[in-house]
């Protein structure tokens, strides 16, 4: 039950306590969020009873006084999102018995003081040294801690700084980070709008994303020698941005990393090249871009819109294909293009290519009316989302293998199969446009992946008997399906595999079957008509249909997975 309640005293019920909002369950209470406008803030160590074992995020949101907070001995759930909104919060107390967590000077760690978890928003301090028993600082630790103006940190133990630890620290000014730290988060100093002076870490091997966004003071930056990626917006809307030192281990330089600052905008050559062979920014005005010999990486932040055709050098070996375009885009490769990623989840990659080429001298590609296979064409790898040439396709015979993603949301109407066929790769179909009402796969497939036939419009389906495995999600919400055969010498259904098949009604299942992931029948009709009792399929114990009596036990059939 979701009660209401308040009050500061060490054991609460709710006819006692107002303000609180909170969850009994059999065996604790989870404080979820308290109004008041005290100051001096005591969380109960039990309501109605319970124990309180967590304090949820923002609980404290509705507390506009707020200047310190007691935490009891049996709270074992929170972190600095806890403290969100507090910004008059100086101190933060732990009951010394609660062997969870512990307070220094108001500042708040797990026990053995290896994590800080939360500064106080409120703490006036201008400077703050991050003890040496430190090895993390946690999410959010430092966020919106605004009087703040130098960090520092003692001893050697610091390895990681998690996402968003010193976001919004609009008074931080300097920060020089420890060689010994290895780990930077996502958004870490971003909105630290009076950062000038940062020393990062030298054996740092990645920025992430957004790090360093909106530091608007910062005019010069020395990437550590051991970098190896920048990662997307790490330095985007750093105004004052003039000077930056690019060591030549970086590889990689993500998507708008330095987006509006002034050291990208003094760069006004056409081809952007950055450490002699990365291309981050295209500023010409040509339709085709003709990436230049010796580039090795295309940053993703040069493809855009404009582009029609995209050329590869032939010193590019990997090109992910994060292109768009009204049109769509014809991808050419070079003769060493051997890894082509593609991120078959994202509408912005795959749905605007139209066609892709291969010179007959790559030894790793092939090509035929602009689908992409491997070099033998026993693997089709991209059917592009933006042929609209063809209505109807036909699978070479030499085919065995389509690759994950290789159809996502083509506009294709029909489709022959390979005779050859053994794998489906993950999301193969997902949101495409082929008619599969009436799907009945080769004699030869063995493996169906993961959301391969999802949402695909199936009300009739027939699987070979060659079929061994069926991933999960494979055939989530077919709804108009109403039977399903499953062949001898299947043995594995996947997580969710038939999810929400709500007419799926009537299905024959081999004993060769043994695992059965959770809710691969969920939502089915064929589910809902099951007794009462433990259901098998195949050789697998699925589930326990209704109500389990209380103190039974249940025997296994001999021979049960």
């Amino acid at each position: 039950p979701f009660m209401e309640s308040g009050g500061i005293s060490d054991t609460l019920t709710a006819s006692a306590s107002e303000g609180y909002s909170y969850e009994l369950s059999d065996t604790q209470a989870i404080l979820y969020h308290y109004q008041n406008e005290d100051s001096i803030v005591e969380v109960p160590a039990e309501i109605d009873g319970l124990p309180v074992t967590k304090i949820d995020y923002a609980a404290f949101s509705d507390c506009p006084n707020l200047t310190t907070i007691v935490i009891p001995k049996t709270v074992r759930y929170l972190s600095a999102s806890t403290f969100s909104d507090c910004p008059t919060l100086t101190t933060i107390i732990v009951a010394k018995d609660n062997p969870y967590f512990t307070s220094v000077n108001g500042v708040l760690f797990d026990k053995n003081q290896s994590t800080l978890i939360a500064y106080p928003k409120g703490n006036t301090d201008t400077e703050y040294t991050v003890p040496s028993s430190v090895s993390t600082i946690a999410e959010g630790a430092f966020s919106d801690c605004s009087y703040l103006q130098q960090i520092s940190f003692d001893g050697e133990n610091l390895f990681e700084i998690e996402d968003r630890a010193f976001e919004n620290c609009t008074g931080l000014r300097s920060a020089a980070l420890p060689d010994y730290a290895r780990v930077m988060g996502a958004n870490v100093f971003s909105g630290c709008s009076s950062l000038s002076s940062v020393e990062l870490p030298s054996e740092l091997s990645y920025l992430s994303s957004g790090c360093f966004m909106n530091c608007t003071n910062l005019t010069s930056i020395v990437l550590p020698d051991m970098l190896y990626e920048v990662g997307d917006y790490t330095f985007e809307g750093c105004t004052s941005l003039t000077d930056v030192y690019i060591p030549a281990a970086v590889e990689s330089i993500g998507n708008g990393a330095f987006k509006e600052t002034p050291w990208l905008a003094n760069h006004t050559e056409e081809y952007v090249i950055l450490n002699g062979d990365i291309l981050y920014q295209y500023n010409g005005t040509s339709k085709e871009l003709i990436v230049p010999e010796g580039v090795r990486t295309v940053s993703s932040n040069t493809l855009n819109s404009q582009f029609d055709v995209i050329t590869l050098s032939d010193s590019i070996e990997s090109f992910t294909p994060d292109v768009w375009g009204e049109n769509g885009v014809t991808i050419n490769f070079g003769v060493n293009t051997k890894d082509f990623p593609m991120n078959y989840g994202n509408k912005g990659n795959l749905y605007c290519i139209v066609e892709i080429n291969v010179p007959e001298e790559n030894p790793y590609f092939s090509s035929e009316d602009g689908v992409l296979y491997s070099k033998d064409k026993t693997e089709l790898i991209c059917y592009p989302s933006y042929k609209n040439d063809l209505t109807e396709f036909v699978i070479p015979d030499t085919v065995t293998h389509i690759a994950d993603g290789a159809f996502y949301a083509t506009s294709l109407k029909s489709l022959t199969f390979s005779p050859n066929l053994k794998e489906i790769g993950d999301y193969a179909f997902y949101m495409s446009s082929i008619d599969f009402k009436e799907l009945t796969l080769p004699d030869t497939v063995e493996h169906i992946g993961e959301y391969a036939f999802a949402e695909s419009g199936i009300s009739s389906l027939t699987l070979p008997d060659s079929l061994r495995s069926i991933g999960a999600e494979a055939f989530y919400f077919n709804d108009e399906l109403t039977e399903v055969a499953f062949p001898e010498g299947l043995e594995e259904i996947g997580w969710a595999a038939f999810y929400s098949c709500t007419n799926l009604k009537t299905i024959s299942f081999p004993d060769t079957i043994t695992f059965v992931d959770g809710a691969a029948f969920e939502e089915t009709a064929w589910l809902k008509q099951q007794p009462d009792g433990l259901l098998y399929i195949g050789k697998a114990a699925y589930q326990y249909m209704g109500e389990m009596p209380a103190n039974s036990s249940i025997s296994l059939k001999n021979g049960t997975t």
